[in-house]
């Protein structure tokens, strides 16, 4: 009579034993990943609607505004950007989403666990018909809602966007809001 052949209790153990090592140390890199790629699509969000702005209002020798968003589509009142941002050409020049202004983009929210801040003193962001923008440079914080990672991502005002390492400040201003 011929003996059946399988695994055994231990073979089953130790091949569970491998797969649980293997998913421990690959779990932190896919999550590191992750957050890399969301980080990057928030920063070419950004940088396409500065882009888009500036070359709407070049071409139409108009204004074209952008500025953090609420959940209703009207242009929120504080330096929270989190909530996704529009981007509109203002037909009236009244830095406030109207009726007669045109709606260029609508970004939705970020991911969870994102945030995006400038400081309090540029709610929106103005370009006027030669492309650059009004006020002082801009600086938006892109950062984890535990402050692990921040970066500053810099809009001068000439419409450039540049990324730099954030700040010790800006990563308890993270943590803190």
């Amino acid at each position: 009579m011929k003996r059946m052949q399988g695994i055994s209790v231990i073979e089953v153990a130790l091949a569970l034993a491998v797969v649980a090592v293997l998913t421990g140390v690959a779990a932190p890199a896919a999550l590191s990943a992750l957050l890399a790629v969301r980080y990057a699509s928030v920063r070419a969000a950004l940088g396409e609607s500065v882009l888009m702005s500036n070359r709407v209002s070049v071409a139409s020798g108009g204004v074209a505004v952008v500025c953090p968003s609420d959940p209703g589509g009207r242009c929120r009142d504080d330096a929270d950007w989190s909530s996704g941002w529009l981007v509109y050409a203002d037909i009236d020049e009244d830095r406030r989403f109207g009726a007669g202004d045109v709606l260029l983009r609508r970004q939705p929210p970020l991911p969870d666990g994102l945030r995006l801040v400038t400081t309090d003193g540029r709610r929106r962001i103005v370009f006027h018909p030669d492309g650059s923008n009004s006020g002082s440079n801009v600086t938006f914080s892109l950062c984890s809602r535990s402050g692990d990672r921040v970066e500053s991502l810099v809009l001068s005002n000439a419409g450039r966007l540049r990324i730099a390492p954030g700040s010790d400040e800006q990563r308890s201003a993270c943590r803190g809001r």
